[in-house]
């Protein structure tokens, strides 16, 4: 597993929510209520995503370069993985 990954996304205004998706995990959704809490949020259900993939064995796609109204999110894979914990 690297340790950074940049992935890009959509943001989106959904009535009183902010929604990011990205482009190369289309089932992947991040909700907020507000701007400050967005980024973080997108972070760390991208971070739990490529744990799942790397724990299942699967490929990660690769980021897609994109264009227009995107932003690019970047996690820092040490950091995310030490925040987590398994419960058994």
């Amino acid at each position: 597993m690297k340790e950074n990954y940049v992935y890009p996304a959509i943001v989106r205004k959904m009535g009183e929510e902010i929604e990011v998706s990205f482009l190369d995990f289309p089932d992947l959704i991040a909700v907020a209520d507000d701007e400050n809490e967005i980024i973080r949020a997108a972070q760390e259900v991208l971070a739990l995503t490529i744990l799942d993939y790397v724990d299942q064995g699967k490929k990660l796609p690769e980021p897609s370069m994109a264009s227009g109204n995107i932003i690019y999110i970047h996690v820092w894979m040490p950091y995310f993985k030490n925040t987590t914990k398994e419960i058994y």
